[in-house]
């Protein structure tokens, strides 16, 4: 299974890597946190496939009737576990 792992820093290059096709094969992205939400988004959004995160450090605090504290799209695995075809995914933030 290809998993596209992001943490920490925004890479511009990825906006065009993205819409191109170069990422066709990942069927998982996993975010470990410090990224912008609307950074996730476009990324789940573009590539189609699964998205399960944890907050960072420097992420707002989560409150579900506030979009601005989720990325719209994926899964908040903080203190959660979720198994995924054969792959048991667990998140601490």
């Amino acid at each position: 299974m290809n998993i596209l792992a992001l943490s920490d820093q925004t890479v511009d290059r990825i906006y065009t890597l993205a819409s191109s096709g170069h990422f066709k094969s990942v069927e998982l992205i996993l975010s470990c946190g410090d990224l912008p939400y609307t950074y996730l988004e476009y990324i789940v959004t573009v590539l189609n496939v699964p998205l399960y995160y944890v907050p960072g450090n420097h992420d707002p605090q989560h409150n579900p009737r506030d979009v601005r504290s989720r990325a719209e799209g994926g899964f908040n695995l903080d203190l959660r576990t979720v198994q995924h075809k054969n792959i048991l995914i667990g998140g601490f933030g």
